[in-house]
C-alpha cells in the first residue's frame, strides 16, 4: 500500500464496491440469460421501491416524534462531547510533545532569566478556549 493510510482505505472501499457491482451485474445477466422475463424484473423493482417507500415513511414519522427528537438531540450532544474531549486530549498531547521538544532550549533561556509564569497562563488560556468551543457546540445543539 501507499504512504497515506486514509487514501489507501478509501481506495480499498472503491475497489470492493467495483467488485460487488461486478458480482451483481453477473447475476443479473445470468438471470436474463436463463429467461427471466422483463415483468419479473419490473415486479422485483416495484417490490424494492415499495419497501424503500415504507422505510422512508417510517423515518419521516420517527423524525417528527418528540421522543425520537429528544433521543437524537441527546445522542448528538454525546457525540459532540466525545469529539470535544478527544480534541482536548489531542491538543494536550500535542502541547506536551512540543513542550518536550522545546524543553532543552527553554532550560538554557531559564538559566539566563527568571521564570515569569507566562507559559502557565498561556496554557490555562488555551484550555479555556477548548472548553469554550465545546460549550458553544452544546449551545448550538440545544438551539437546534
Amino acid at each position: 500500500m501507499g504512504e497515506d493510510p486514509t487514501k489507501d482505505a478509501w481506495t480499498s472501499v472503491g475497489d470492493q464496491m467495483k467488485e460487488l457491482g461486478g458480482a451483481f451485474k453477473e447475476h443479473y445477466e445470468s438471470e436474463e440469460d436463463e429467461g427471466s422475463s422483463t415483468d419479473e424484473v419490473k415486479d422485483a423493482l416495484r417490490t424494492v421501491g415499495e419497501g424503500l417507500d415504507r422505510l422512508f415513511t417510517a423515518v419521516g414519522k420517527a423524525i417528527r416524534d418528540p421522543e425520537v427528537k429528544e433521543k437524537a438531540k441527546q445522542t448528538g450532544t454525546s457525540v459532540m462531547d466525545a469529539i470535544g474531549t478527544t480534541l482536548g486530549t489531542v491538543a494536550s498531547d500535542v502541547r506536551e510533545m512540543v513542550q518536550r521538544k522545546e524543553a532543552p532550549a527553554e532550560e538554557e533561556a531559564e538559566a539566563e532569566t527568571e521564570e515569569t509564569g507566562s507559559d502557565a497562563e498561556a496554557d490555562a488560556m488555551r484550555e479555556l478556549d477548548d472548553a469554550d468551543a465545546v460549550d458553544e457546540i452544546r449551545s448550538d445543539l440545544d438551539d437546534a
